[in-house]
Order: C-alpha cells, then structure tokens, then sequence
C-alpha cells in the first residue's frame, strides 16, 4: 500500500506543476492522451496515471476514492471530446482540474 502512495503523491506533485504551466498557457498537450514525445509532461503523467489505476485495480485494500490518476484522464477526454482537442481549451481545464483537486484536498 506504501508504494501506491508514493506513486500518488508523486503523480499529484507532477500534475500540479505540470497544470500550472497549463494555465499559463504554456503546455498545450497537456491533455493529449496520443502524445508520444519522449520528456513530454503529457506522456509521463498518462503513463503514471495508467500505473496508478492498474495497482488500484489489481488491490484490493486500495481506497474506493476516484485516484486523482483517473480524474486526470478524465481531463483529458473532456479536452478532446468536449472541446474539440483545441490547444486554447487547455487552460480552461487545466484550471478546473486545479480547482477539482483543491476542492478535494480540503
């Protein structure tokens, strides 16, 4: 159960950086669930989101409560379906995933 956390809080401290940049305008792939370049922040937090979810499916003493993985790759659908994969959408839902994650921290 250790190594989930350590996966977890890694992955939250990646996608927090990684959505701020977003909402600055300054990643806009962010979202890209086809991203294939090497060192690209969209390919390593889909690969660990990935991860995350494979471990807490294959554990059964893992929380019941949606890993912040799964709300991250559920961004990244809205992004493409719901607004059309446009580069100008990244902000918006880099900036709601940002205040979905504060909501639950607290």
């Amino acid at each position: 159960m250790r190594d989930i956390n350590t996966l977890q809080s890694k992955f939250e401290d990646e996608l927090r950086t990684a959505l701020h940049r977003a909402v600055k305008g300054r990643s806009p792939t962010l979202f890209s669930l086809g991203e294939t370049r090497v060192g690209s922040s969209a390919r390593s937090l889909r690969t660990a989101a990935e991860k995350i979810l494979e471990v807490h499916r294959s554990n059964s003493g893992a929380t019941k409560v949606t890993p912040l993985a799964a709300r991250y790759l559920a961004a990244c659908l809205k992004w493409q379906h719901m607004h059309g994969a446009r580069a100008s959408a990244v902000p918006i839902v880099a900036q709601e995933l940002l205040r979905e994650i504060d909501a639950y921290a607290t």
